[in-house]
């Protein structure tokens, strides 16, 4: 058996076009044809189905099913052999969104590479729901994801909570709290309710988005329509403007992380505060799959990520606190009193 033929089939079969699956191997139509007749010819059977449009027969379906099985394990054996010889040059690859990959991964890649110099990581970037695709599939072996949902081969260790953080400009305060700006804004350092900055200019991660609509739904239920002048997916961005006194920017706490870790230059311009409106909790996991063992470094590098992660959600738990405790109401109505 060829694996470069089963690794081929298993592109036609998610392709179902031949021409596009021989450009995406970067081999010609003819070549491909080739690595699928010989498989069929092998096997004695007929994988696909040319009329009246190209699709799997039964028997393609199940070399799917196999093909996938046999090169994971494959891989599986590659990867203890990666184990057991310290000369042995493995690979692996991940899922991890580009924002949390700029936050996290150079610090987790600092400690695996000292652990495992010989093993190479690829990085995916992507959604969670296109990660648990590729994992099943086995083009990725683990991946961070938001809100992940459960499956019985794949096993799910929480992370962190990923809760909602403002970034407003001190400009802002000073021209809608002109009076005592100062005040105004050590209270809102202790946490910010949403209600009582509405009327401020807002800068939006883009509609769809899953914090995002978290967010609608919280005003659609208060029944305000905020003043949003921008939306991005781009979190980055949305800091950036914020920091810059163009609006309120509402992100997930990744970049106040690392701007903090690195010394936080903005504390003056900038104040960042949890949100401390009641909203359903968006839970990060990584995800792996449970039918097959790990090897030794892959579990190193779960456990390299869960103790990053561990810094990260410590480091902001003192700012999130309980909702609304006494001397946060206490900030609330001195910030509606200002503001009067």
């Amino acid at each position: 058996m060829n694996l470069k033929s089963l690794e081929y089939f298993l592109i036609a079969a998610e392709e179902m076009n031949f021409t596009k699956a021989a450009e995406r191997l970067f081999i010609s139509q003819q070549a491909l044809s080739g690595h699928i007749k010989r498989l069929e010819e092998e096997y004695n059977v007929e994988l696909f189905c040319r009329r009246p449009s190209l699709h799997l027969t039964p028997a393609g379906d199940s070399m799917v099913f196999y093909a996938r099985q046999f090169l994971n394990t494959h891989a599986r054996m590659e990867a203890d052999f990666a184990d057991l010889s310290s000369n042995y040059k493995g690979h692996f690859s991940i899922g991890l969104s580009r924002l949390r990959c700029q936050v996290f991964f150079p610090k987790i890649w600092e400690e695996f590479h000292r652990l495992h110099p010989n093993i190479d990581i690829s990085i995916a970037d992507g959604a969670s729901q296109t990660y648990a695709e590729l994992l099943q599939k086995g083009d990725i072996d683990l991946y961070v994801g938001l809100n992940i949902a459960a499956r019985p081969n794949v096993t799910l260790l929480p992370l962190a909570k990923d809760r909602l953080f403002c970034c407003i400009p001190y400009s802002l305060i000073q021209k809608h709290y002109p009076g005592h700006p100062e005040a105004v804004a050590d209270s809102l350092r202790q946490g910010v309710d949403l209600l009582q900055i509405a009327q401020l200019p807002f800068i939006m991660l883009a509609s769809g988005n899953r914090l995002r609509r978290n967010i609608d739904a919280f005003f659609l239920s208060n029944q305000i329509h905020p003043h949003i002048i921008m939306e991005s997916n781009h979190q980055d961005l949305i800091y950036r403007m914020s920091r810059d006194g163009y609006g309120v920017g509402i992100i997930s706490p990744f970049l106040i992380y690392q701007t903090e870790r690195l010394g936080n230059p903005d504390r003056e311009s900038l104040i960042t505060c949890p949100i401390l409106n009641e909203m359903p909790e968006n839970l990060i996991c990584l995800a792996h799959r449970n039918d097959y063992p790990l090897p030794r470094y892959a579990e190193d590098f779960i456990a390299i990520t869960q103790k990053i992660f561990a810094d990260y959600a410590s480091s902001i738990a003192p700012a999130c606190g309980e909702p609304f405790n006494n001397m946060t109401q206490h900030n609330i109505q001195y910030i509606q009193e200002v503001h009067k």
